[in-house]
């Protein structure tokens, strides 16, 4: 799941890119990790990357998950989710 930590961590430079507080790019980081983590279970599943890609950049045009736009514990229970939703898909496999 190095792909997950890698897609989080380059959502730094989009924060500092774009003036966001600390607090906002750690928020983007741990959503964008998750959500990584989980797009990269369901594509170790399916064998592509095409459909996630494009809901990727569905949910970039739709900004679904625009910071500040719900209470903090939202953004930690959507990355929860994620998390054991990659967990989950990714059950008795090597790719852990």
């Amino acid at each position: 799941m190095w792909v997950a930590l890698l897609f989080g961590l380059q959502h730094v430079g989009t924060g500092i890119f774009f003036g966001h507080s600390l607090y906002d790019t750690g928020a983007m980081v741990i959503s964008a990790t998750s959500s990584g983590a989980a797009y990269a279970a369901v594509r170790l599943r399916i064998g592509t990357i095409w459909p996630l890609a494009f809901l990727h950049e569905l949910e970039n045009f739709c900004n679904t998950r625009s910071l500040g736009d719900a209470p903090w514990w939202w953004y930690l229970s959507e990355a929860i989710f994620y998390v054991l939703y990659a967990a989950w898909l990714l059950r008795r496999s090597d790719h852990i």
